[in-house]
Order: C-alpha cells, then structure tokens, then sequence
C-alpha cells in the first residue's frame, strides 16, 4: 500500500516518498535526489546549537537516518532554547518530521562495518579529533565534514572522498 498513517491522518506515499511534506524539495531537487536523501545515513557528532541547526536542516530536507552522536561540550541556554519544547535532540527530529530514523551512535561506530555512513558531519570544534575522525573516515569510505562556529565567525572542511567530483554542464563562470 502507498498509504502510511502519522497520528490520525493517512499520508500517500508514492515510491516512499511524502509528496505533501516534501513538495518543495520535489520540485528544486527532483525526485530522485529526494530518493537519494531518503536512503542515507549521516552521522552528527555535537551538541552544541551548531549540531541542533544541522540536525534539524537534515531532519527537514528527508535523510533517511540520522546517527547522533552527543560530545562533552556543555549546552548553553541558547542551545537548548533551539529545542523548544523537546527534551531531546532525538525527540526534536521526531518531533520535525516523523519518517526519520533516529539513532544514539559512538564514534567507534564509523570503522566497525555494522553502520555504513554516507557522510560524518562533525560539529565538535577539537582539531585533534577532527584530523582523527577524517582519517578514520577515509578509511572506511565515509565522507567527511567539519564545522565550527565562534561568535560571528566559523568554517568548514569538506573530504569528499578522491572519487568526487563537479558536475558543471559548461564551465561558464556564473555571473550575478
């Protein structure tokens, strides 16, 4: 059956897609993209406000299953007022969007072959464990992104893995 049901209401799903809470992404990305987000298993590794930001942008756009992993860094009260009502990132996403699957992970997680991730997003700014983490991730064919941010300032590393490449139709620069 093409039918689910969330609560009272019954929800059509065609190709395991929510056409009604994923009409504008449909319509940007198309359905196989979506298909794509659906499928994958990205790890986040945080929680400060910077994890619940990419927690929820991940929990809205579809990703099939979301792997939180928490780290020592103590919450601020801007971090939990993000959360709202939840009382936990876990049920923050279940709350935002119901079709993702939300799982406690480790860090030992990534090179034990039980969850292969498509990404590991990590939003704990320790270099150190950062440069392990990406190390760790080449080597068990997980991409990898780091991010940080501090007052008004911030950055992002991307290892997307030697394969990866830019799919541009004409090499034009674009011009605003």
């Amino acid at each position: 059956s093409n039918e689910c049901f969330v609560g009272q209401e019954s929800i059509n799903l065609r190709d395991g897609i929510d056409d009604e809470l994923y009409s504008r992404q449909l319509l940007v990305y198309g359905r196989s993209a979506q298909r794509r987000l659906s499928d994958s298993h990205v790890m986040v590794i945080g929680s400060n406000g910077l994890a619940v930001e990419v927690v929820k942008n991940l929990a809205l756009a579809g990703v099939g299953t979301l792997s939180l992993v928490p780290t020592n860094s103590l919450p601020t009260i801007g971090d939990s007022c993000l959360l709202g009502d939840s009382l936990s990132l876990n049920m923050y996403v279940r709350d935002i969007n119901s079709h993702v699957n939300v799982i406690n992970a480790n860090e030992s997680d990534i090179d034990n072959g039980e969850n292969k991730y498509d990404i590991v997003i990590s939003c704990d700014g320790n270099l150190k464990s950062n440069k392990q983490l990406n190390t760790k991730c080449r080597k068990s064919d997980v991409k990898f992104v780091a991010c940080e941010v501090i007052g008004v300032c911030g950055y992002v590393f991307n290892d997307f893995l030697d394969s990866f490449t830019v799919e541009d139709e004409d090499g034009e620069v674009y011009k605003y």
